[in-house]
């Protein structure tokens, strides 16, 4: 959960050991955190921002009721990190960026 008082575009540290953990995500984001997009894309969880109480507890109700997809998001959050964000592949980005 962050702060609605952080304006930076990040994502949380912790969004990131969740999704190599192959766990299933659901995030309570500032709305300028590019965690937003990494969850949509990675299909792991659900996100809203922090300051939306309602939507936040229907999220939850949602992953309580979820039981049975819960496993298969988690492990498409692992699948996308994998394929990602990587040491290996961020350093052949990296690389590739260099060398323009």
């Amino acid at each position: 959960c962050l702060s609605m008082k952080n304006k930076t575009s990040f994502v949380p540290g912790k969004l990131l050991g969740y999704m190599a953990a192959a766990k299933p995500v659901l995030a309570f984001l500032n709305k300028e955190s590019d965690g937003f997009h990494l969850i949509e894309e990675a299909q792991c969880g659900y996100a809203t921002t922090s300051d939306n109480v309602g939507v936040a507890a229907r999220l939850a109700r949602t992953m309580y009721g979820e039981k049975d997809v819960l496993a298969a998001m988690g492990a498409r959050g692992l699948q996308y990190a994998k394929e990602h964000l990587s040491r290996d592949v961020v350093v052949q980005k990296i690389e590739a960026l260099l060398q323009k």
